[in-house]
């Protein structure tokens, strides 16, 4: 029992810390959150987009970046194909036709990582963009970024990233937690720890890139980890929430689990990489923050999926009671039920605290349709915070024993 207390008292307090942590974050700067002004002078930009079986997706994505507010003789576009079995080059040797970008048709199936190394051969402005080839990209998005990019010291810049379509039940879902994402990735840059760039969109300075090796082939989620090798190397990262950018989300259950278990196993091979860096100040805030952060946000979610599961139990033994009849029985069900009777309180501020956390999140990102009562909005919000959320404890122990195991499938 003092076991689960321990496990019980940490998830409370780890989950008040961080709550707190980015309620007052917010609250101190609220007002430059939604900061950003276009260039008075644009840098030239190169656009890297990625393409393996986007057929659907690829001509939108492309006019997208084509019909960006960028002046059209500081914007290059290199579309590379990475072999795909659809009809994406078909469809893209097409939009050539009409379009002006260039295109590289790899030969054999490469990946992402070595397709972008490749492409950046071909790179002579100062700074470069990836775009993935299912991503559709505001037409303001770079210009916003291309100032923030010139900051001193700063190696990349982030978007602020959407679901496309909030239509079934799941996106609805995914709705929210892409906004709360994104939300506190904008807090975590008031204190210089935002630890990914999504591929989705994101800005680099070219020349560094290259330093620090390009994109590494080797990890399954390169937009986490060229992040931490950015702040590895002492530079700084931000995110632009005018730079808006909409991403098709999974339909069904299947599609999604894979793509959080996916960053889930490249969040930890990140991890595991940069382990050295844990509690080290020299490397900045990658090792004062970051790698903590990432640490204790594992912990607390698996003590909290204990928590959750204990609480299961308890409710379970609270509903066979009314079939038992044992004295005995009865004494021991009450002492057992002890400790959530003590800390039932707690678990109530958390929740109340979550919905506001929730509620500034959503209200930032201009996203309050989930707290419209009259269309059952506030259903997604409670299924997010009790059933969505607790998939995803399992999701991390899935992605532990196949880093464990040596089993980087994630498919």
């Amino acid at each position: 029992m003092l076991l689960l207390d321990g496990i019980y008292l940490s998830f409370i307090f780890l989950s008040l810390y961080f709550t707190i942590l980015f309620l007052i974050i917010f609250f101190d700067n609220k007002d430059t959150i939604m900061e950003g002004t276009l260039p008075k002078v644009y840098p030239h930009m190169t656009v890297i987009m990625p393409v393996h079986n986007k057929e659907p997706e690829i001509e939108n994505a492309i006019r997208c970046v084509l019909s960006s507010m960028y002046p059209k003789d500081k914007l290059r576009l290199i579309v590379v194909n990475d072999c795909s079995t659809d009809r994406s080059l078909e469809v893209i040797k097409q939009l050539k036709k009409k379009l002006k970008f260039d295109l590289i048709d790899n030969p054999k199936n490469i990946g992402k990582s070595r397709s972008i190394n490749n492409a950046m051969k071909q790179v002579t402005s100062e700074f470069m963009a990836v775009v993935d080839g299912d991503s559709f990209i505001d037409k303001k998005a770079l210009a916003y970024m291309a100032t923030m990019i010139r900051e001193k010291d700063v190696g990349a810049v982030t978007a602020s990233i959407t679901a496309l379509h909030a239509k079934t039940f799941l996106q609805r879902l995914q709705d929210i937690e892409y906004s709360i994402i994104i939300w506190v990735r904008k807090l975590l840059q008031a204190v210089e720890s935002i630890y990914v760039t999504p591929g989705p969109l994101a800005v680099y300075r070219t020349k560094l890139i290259r330093k620090i090796g390009g994109f590494d082939p080797h990890n399954i989620t390169e937009d986490i980890e060229i992040a931490w090798r950015i702040m590895y190397h002492g530079y700084k990262i931000r995110l632009s929430l005018q730079s808006k950018v909409k991403v098709i989300t999974p339909t069904k259950f299947y599609p999604w689990w894979r793509q959080r278990l996916r960053w889930s196993m490249g969040g930890m091979q990140t991890l595991l990489k940069y382990k050295h860096t844990l509690f080290r100040s020299r490397y900045g805030m990658l090792g004062k923050f970051v790698s903590p952060f990432v640490v204790l946000s594992i912990f607390t979610s698996l003590s909290g999926f204990v928590v959750f599961v204990y609480s299961m139990y308890l409710l379970l033994l609270r509903y066979s009671y009314y079939f038992i009849s044992s004295p005995m029985f009865v004494q021991n069900f009450k002492d057992a039920f002890l400790l959530p009777s003590v800390f039932t309180y707690f678990g109530l501020i958390i929740f109340i605290m979550s919905i506001t956390y929730i509620y500034l999140g959503l209200d930032t990102m201009d996203n309050k349709r989930h707290f419209n009562f009259r269309k059952m909005g506030f259903i997604d919000l409670i299924v997010y915070l009790t059933l969505y959320i607790t998939i995803f404890p399992i999701i991390l122990l899935v992605a532990m024993y196949r880093i464990i195991t040596g089993d980087m499938s994630w498919y």
